[in-house]
C-alpha cells in the first residue's frame, strides 16, 4: 500500500496505536471490490480454514447457532452448515458483496449484537436472518 495514501505529506505519521488502526470503510470497500475474484487468490485463506474445520473433528459439538465471523464468500459457513445441519448458521462480513459472491442477498444482523447493527449477515441453506 502507498505510505502517501496514508499519511497525505501534510499529517505527521501517527504513534503507537493509532499507526496500527485500520479504516474500517477502506477495508469494506478494499473487499467489495475483491469480491468477484477473491477465491482465485484466497489460498492462505483456504488452507486455515480447512485447518479450522479439521480441528473440529477433535470435538463432540451439537450447537445450535454457529456465528461465521468474517465469513467472506460463505465457503465455511456451507461447511458449517454441512456439519451441524440443525444450527442456525450466520455468516457475518462487513463486505456486502463478499456476501452477494456467497449467493445470498445482504441482510441487517442489529438482533444479533448491537454493536453488529451495521454488519451484513445471512444463513447458507435458506434462513435468512
Amino acid at each position: 500500500m502507498n505510505p502517501r495514501r496514508m499519511n497525505p505529506p501534510h499529517e505527521p505519521a501517527p504513534d503507537g496505536a493509532a499507526a496500527y488502526a485500520l479504516d474500517i470503510s477502506r477495508v469494506r470497500r478494499s473487499f467489495d471490490r475483491a469480491a468477484a475474484t477473491y477465491d482465485a487468490a484466497a489460498v492462505l485463506h483456504a488452507d486455515v480454514r480447512d485447518n479450522l474445520l479439521a480441528r473440529l473433528d477433535l470435538m463432540a459439538l451439537a450447537p445450535r447457532v454457529v456465528l461465521d465471523a468474517g465469513a467472506g464468500t460463505g465457503h465455511a459457513s456451507r461447511a458449517l452448515k454441512t456439519r451441524y445441519p440443525k444450527a442456525l448458521v450466520i455468516a457475518l462480513d462487513s463486505s456486502p458483496r463478499m456476501l452477494q459472491a456467497a449467493g445470498r442477498s445482504a441482510i441487517l444482523a442489529a438482533p444479533l449484537c448491537p454493536r453488529l447493527r451495521r454488519r451484513r449477515a445471512f444463513t447458507p441453506g435458506g434462513r435468512q436472518r
